[in-house]
């Protein structure tokens, strides 16, 4: 082979490898792109998927708080109520406390031990100050 033919051989390799390089070059960044915009869609996805768990942690929390006003005015609603009947009744009240006498004055029975049916006739085991006694739902 001459000089020249290799010469030849040499530059046609040489703009090969060129082409190859070049392709390699706009596979690498068509794949980064394609990264980049599937990263910018997933992180996208991810604050609306967490502004949404955001938004009902504060609707539930909101709920949880209305509830527990709602239930302490309620509570403290009975419990006026209850001081205001015992001078009424002119008796002094149970040692149960005011609680107990809300429940005493409701027409209620005392529950008896957890998970037990109070009979007629027979009274309950719960003694007035202990945690079945007090009623759940004040």
């Amino acid at each position: 082979m001459s000089d020249q033919q290799e010469e030849e051989v040499l530059r046609r390799r040489a703009r090969e490898q060129a082409e190859i390089e070049r392709q390699t070059d706009a596979l690498v960044l068509h794949t980064l792109t394609t990264l980049v915009t599937a990263s910018e869609e997933l992180k996208s996805k991810l604050r609306r998927d967490t502004e949404s768990l955001l938004e009902g942690y504060r609707r539930s929390k909101r709920q949880l708080e209305s509830e527990i006003s709602r239930t302490t005015a309620e509570r403290l609603r009975s419990r006026r109520e209850a001081e205001q009947e015992r001078p009424a009744s002119g008796t002094s009240p149970e040692p149960g406390g005011i609680i107990h006498s809300v429940i005493a004055g409701s027409g209620a029975e005392s529950p008896g031990p957890a998970g037990s049916v109070p009979r007629e006739g027979v009274p309950s085991t719960a003694s007035p100050g202990s945690p079945s006694s007090r009623g759940a739902g004040l």
